[in-house]
């Protein structure tokens, strides 16, 4: 039996915008870990992590940036998406949030665009 891809998905705390995609990938049939690249991540990315994974996927591109400081790549497939989580800076293309709370927005425009984004790469 083949085994499956192992994919780890980067955003910045590690519990949204890649354990969604996480998520959304394990139910395609990935095997899938995430975690967070900055320095306060409440879930922070490990070692184990990134020596585990085929195939990285960062959420925006200053997420790789950050993951070459701490992290070799070597071998590894990479892809690199611009998601952006922040209602702050959604609201500007999607005013009709304005009444929304975080997770609304989530569901809204934020995940939406991930499974749009991540599509595009399919299969991996």
């Amino acid at each position: 039996m083949k085994r499956k891809k192992r994919v780890l998905c980067v955003c910045s705390q590690g519990v949204n915008r890649s354990k969604y995609l996480a998520e959304y990938l394990r139910e395609k049939g990935y095997s899938t870990r995430y975690g967070g690249i900055v320095f306060f991540a409440l879930n922070k990315l490990k070692k184990s992590d990134v020596d585990w994974a085929d195939i990285i996927i960062f959420m925006r591109k200053h997420h790789k940036f950050l993951f070459n400081l701490k992290f070799s790549k070597k071998g590894k497939k990479i892809i690199s998406l611009e998601i952006i989580d922040n209602p702050a800076k959604s609201i500007f293309d999607h005013p009709d949030i304005i009444e929304m709370d975080y997770w609304e927005v989530q569901k809204k425009i934020t995940y939406p665009e991930i499974r749009r984004q991540i599509d595009k790469h399919l299969p991996l």
